[in-house]
């Protein structure tokens, strides 16, 4: 099985992952296949893998789209990690303690900035005490990071206590999702906005908006996650994330060989699995659906975002659905990120029978494929 650091260039896609081989030169991994996918591992090279929109800013407490997080995974460590079976290992941290409402973690030592600058306890705390600093508008608080939390370091003993502001049960997974940066990009966000001020594998190299992102490795990074070798093999030393909007297009350029992967969730699924591409198949249903609580926003008031049972609730129910339709539908619907959640979602029951009819659909089509 892949260890989780060759899974990297694969974390957040989702329904259909394919990797393409290459037998030629360009951006291909010159004949070798993904770990897991029979071949062997290719060391160095360029990984090639198509994203479906521009992330925009990259700052990572200040976004909460999956396309934004998706990139900045490459650029920016955790404390802790989820392996593939949702076990905790090392990420920055090499131990730590929590409860529901504490916890503290050491981080490895060595640790340094992508400009070369130490990491210290001092600047992970920051972190976490700026995204639960209601003033900063973080997106991650109420999410990750209760609100009111804070966090302390001791540089010398490199350990990192953190009291939550609001107890909570999974404390400790929550706060393995939070991106950690460096002290610079803390003072200077917009370091952070072009992917600088990093503590994760990779360092940005160039960025043509709305076209690619390239990242170099850093032949430095040991920490994490698990039990990491700076000799760890199947890791390429140039990332490309090609800004590729349309599936069709990213499924030609995967049987091409100008990409190495794609995530595929529409019908050329069907032709790409026939040319026998190593694939990782998931499920896509809804996921978490994100409010965006900012003032002027119709989700802004609690009645809209808790679920209304039926009964004498039923008609307000109805009410607010309207309203929430009407705002979609109106001259005010907003497309663009907006800080405190995603992009909103019309409601609707018609739309949820559809969405589950799809996947009863290809959780059969699976089914009868694996008969």
């Amino acid at each position: 099985m892949p260890s989780p650091g060759n899974l990297l260039a694969l974390l957040g896609v989702a329904t259909l992952t394919l990797a393409g081989c290459s037998s030629g030169s360009g951006s291909g991994s010159s004949g070798t296949v993904a770990a897991g996918g029979g071949g062997t591992l290719a060391n160095g090279k360029t990984f090639t893998m198509a994203i479906g929109t521009d992330p925009g800013n990259l700052d990572p407490h200040q976004t909460v789209l999956s396309v934004t997080r998706q990139v900045d995974r490459f650029l920016y460590g955790r404390l802790v990690e989820q392996d593939a079976d949702g076990k905790i290992v090392a990420g920055l941290a090499e131990k730590w303690e929590a409860d529901t409402s504490k916890a503290t973690f050491t981080l490895r030592n060595g640790i340094t900035c992508a400009d070369g600058t130490p990491l210290t306890a001092s600047d992970v705390a920051a972190n976490i005490s700026y995204i639960g600093d209601a003033k900063n508008k973080s997106p991650l608080a109420g999410l990750f990071v209760a609100p009111g939390t804070t966090a302390t370091g001791d540089d010398a003993a490199r350990t990192v206590s953190v009291t939550s502001g609001a107890p909570a049960s999974f404390l400790l997974v929550n706060l393995a999702y939070v991106p950690i940066v460096c002290g610079k990009g803390l003072t200077d966000r917009s370091q952070l906005a072009k992917g600088g001020g990093g503590t994760g594998m990779f360092t940005v190299s160039e960025i043509v908006p709305s076209d690619h992102y390239t990242f170099t490795r850093r032949k430095d990074f040991t920490w994490g996650p698990g039990d990491w070798k700076s000799d760890q093999p199947g890791l390429p030393d140039t990332v490309t994330l090609k800004v590729i909007s349309n599936e069709t297009t990213a499924a030609n350029l995967l049987v091409s060989g100008g990409l190495n992967a794609a995530s595929i969730a529409g019908p050329d699924q069907d032709r790409l699995a026939a040319q026998k591409l190593f694939h990782v198949d998931s499920l896509s249903p809804l996921g978490m659906l994100w409010f965006n609580q900012a003032e002027g926003h119709p989700t802004a008031e609690a009645p809209v975002r808790h679920p209304q049972g039926r009964g004498q609730h039923g008609a307000q129910r109805g009410a607010l659905q309207d309203r929430l339709v009407g705002h979609l539908d109106g001259s005010r619907h907003d497309r663009s990120a907006q800080p405190g959640g995603s992009l909103p979602v019309r409601p609707g029951a018609a739309g949820g029978r559809q969405l589950r009819a799809r996947q009863q659909r290809r959780l059969r089509r699976r089914g009868e494929d694996r008969q």
